[in-house]
């Protein structure tokens, strides 16, 4: 595990480039950490709801909201919005999460930011889209996907559609995630329990893969079904299932251990992070004594970085209203007024 560096590293591959940020949920704040780890500089506008102060987490754990500064400015407020405005008119970027008409309906909407920046490109993330019978309905990646089609395809043949975490809706694992699900039924992709109750991965569709795991099963002598002949994976789960709760998880990776048969343990976070390939590869990095997945993906002139551990709502509002041009009786009236907080 490696400790990330602030300042001493080149500026990454879009640094420059300033965006603005409506605190969401998921895509959203995914999105603009990638953005950010790359250099951009980001900043979150979080509202101000009483309601829900006091009910959050620890922010330091909240991994989506890195390396970006953050505002708190109360949107149903006229100042407020006023205020926003000034810094869309500064930005190259505004992401917003909201249902749609949202930001029309508090006149910061893409034709309203444009006026006062032409250049700005304004993207939106909606859950069913701008337009439709379920435009303005609530939902969650849960309800995307299973609409989409993807959720009845994840799982296996003779059992209840399996939830992917948020990854497939929320997070755009997309083709890898839902080629994982399609190919469920096959005994040869599949997920397998280990002696020690643990489990393991096996993903060998060429033929040559696919050889060299029977090998390492001890069945490549034995008379058993053709590799893609359907009617006989049944068979074949059945006694791959039988071999590999012979053995524990970590004998099993002994036995695979360089045979090039597609294979991996299933992990958990913690096994994940301490793993041979995740520490050769630096894939995650220590900051403020919270372990993050490093940035991704990797360039090799102007790499990403961290910035700045996740910010606290309204931790930078000042800082960036004199950034970008608020004088301190400006800051002091918004302030006097609770359009900022």
């Amino acid at each position: 595990m490696s400790t990330a560096s602030v300042s001493t590293r080149p500026p990454g591959t879009l640094a420059g480039l300033r965006v603005v940020e409506f605190a969401s949920a998921g895509p959203v704040p995914f999105c603009c950490m990638l953005l950010a780890d790359m250099g951009a500089e980001v900043v979150r506008i979080d509202r101000i709801e009483p309601e829900e102060l006091g009910t959050q987490s620890d922010p330091k754990f909240n991994l989506l909201n890195r390396s970006r500064r953050s505002v708190r400015i109360d949107l149903k407020h006229p100042q407020g919005i006023a205020a926003v405005g000034r810094l869309a008119a500064t930005a190259d970027v505004v992401v917003e999460g909201y249902r749609p008409g949202v930001m029309e309906r508090l006149g910061l909407g893409p034709a309203a930011c444009q006026e006062r920046n032409p250049r700005l490109i304004y993207g939106r993330m909606t859950g069913w889209g701008q337009e439709g019978p379920l435009a303005g309905e609530a939902g969650h990646d849960i309800n995307y996907i299973a609409l989409a089609g993807a959720l009845d395809a994840i799982g296996p043949a003779d059992g209840d559609p399996v939830v992917p975490l948020n990854l497939v809706g929320d997070f755009g694992g997309g083709a890898l995630y839902l080629a994982l699900g399609i190919d469920g039924a096959a005994p040869w992709y599949a997920v397998y329990r280990t002696a020690d109750g643990k489990y393991v991965s096996v993903g060998a569709i060429e033929a040559r893969f696919y050889r060299q795991l029977l090998v390492c099963l001890g069945l490549a002598s034995e008379d058993l079904p053709e590799q893609h002949d359907r009617s006989g994976w049944p068979l074949l789960r059945s006694r791959f299932s039988a071999v590999f709760a012979s053995r524990t998880r970590d004998e099993w990776c002994a036995t695979m251990d360089g045979a090039n048969a597609c294979f991996a343990p299933v992990l958990d976070l913690d096994e994940t992070r301490a793993h041979a390939q995740s520490v050769h590869r630096h894939a995650f990095v220590d900051v403020a004594g919270i372990s993050h997945p490093a940035p991704a993906p990797r360039f090799s002139r102007t790499p990403s970085r961290i910035s700045r551990p996740p910010a606290c709502p309204g931790e930078h509002t000042e800082e960036v209203l004199r950034d970008c041009g608020f004088s301190a009786a400006e800051i002091l009236s918004l302030r006097a007024c609770r359009a900022i907080n």
